[in-house]
């Protein structure tokens, strides 16, 4: 009976790790497929990327134009990472750092009831910054948190599983003659 309850859970957290690689998977390509689509407008049209930082109102010039200049690219770095399975823990809390911070600036933006266009995807003729807007943001927020804890506890997973294998007393010796 014991041994039954043991496959029991065995078979239980294949299944759950299963669902939470795949779960994993997807978030990394829909990330991935996002930051690239918001990425490649805005570095092909800087400027107009420049003039979205602006409308938000949250930085100087100076600063504007610095994140009009990395932020692309970083997105799109974030992107292709993503979605080739490179640094994926990285990757996923850089997007959660930056969903984070473009779920603050929307809200800024409601709060202020300033009219202007999200910028997400520099100019494929999108909605103004609304609620409903903000919530598709923090939905993907939540999908790219939730995905970087899931990859998280599995990598702390397969840590412990290695130190539980790993022999406690050896049997070489350093001692010299």
């Amino acid at each position: 009976m014991i041994h039954e309850r043991s496959t029991a859970n065995s078979l239980g957290g294949m299944k759950r790790s299963q669902w939470f690689r795949t779960y994993v998977l997807l978030v990394r390509l829909g990330l991935g497929c996002l930051f690239l689509w918001s990425s490649i407008p805005k570095i092909r049209q800087p400027y107009d990327f420049l003039g979205n930082i602006y409308e938000y109102e949250l930085f100087n010039i100076g600063l504007g134009m610095l994140i009009a200049m990395g932020l692309p690219w970083l997105g799109l770095f974030v992107g292709l990472c993503l979605i080739s399975g490179l640094f994926v823990s990285g990757a996923l809390l850089a997007s959660t750092v930056l969903l984070g911070i473009f779920a603050f600036a929307q809200a800024s933006v409601l709060g202020r009831g300033l009219p202007i266009g999200c910028g997400c995807f520099s100019g494929c003729g999108e909605d103004f910054v609304s609620y409903g807007s903000l919530l598709r943001v923090v939905l993907v927020f939540v999908a790219a948190s939730l995905g970087f804890v899931v990859v998280l506890l599995q990598s702390s997973t397969a840590a412990e599983s290695v130190a539980s294998v790993r022999p406690t007393g050896g049997t070489c010796s350093t001692s010299s003659p």
